[in-house]
């Protein structure tokens, strides 16, 4: 992560190329287990430990979409995990997938529900 927090960080030294600007979430596993940095434009770098089920990143998702309301948006979720996809990052299975929007959509029902209340 130090080598690439350099790259980007060189990047917002010389006025002949343009800064990354991005805050970027770099992921991977490896023998050690997962990680998860992220990088920002200046190059610093932060290591992050985290988990969440699939329903629940719908569903954080699906929450943060309330501020935009008008736009259309559709919901993609991949994984990279040692037991189901060997290491490789993939594309959530689409029941699976089907199963967290339809978790999301229901909690936000719930809500809507108790505000009439």
């Amino acid at each position: 992560m130090d080598r690439l927090g350099i790259y980007v960080q060189n990047y917002t030294c010389y006025n002949s190329v343009r800064p990354f600007g991005i805050v970027a979430i770099v992921g991977g596993i490896d023998d050690n287990g997962s990680h998860l940095y992220m990088i920002e434009p200046s190059g610093t770098s932060w290591g992050y430990t985290g988990a969440a089920t699939v329903k629940h990143a719908a569903r954080i998702i699906h929450q943060a979409h309330e501020d935009n309301k008008d736009k259309d948006y559709e919901l993609e979720i991949s994984w990279c995990s040692k037991q189901e996809t060997n290491g490789r990052h993939e594309s959530i299975p689409e029941d699976l997938l089907k199963e967290a929007i339809k978790f999301a959509q229901e909690d936000d029902e719930d809500d809507e529900d108790e505000e009439m209340s």
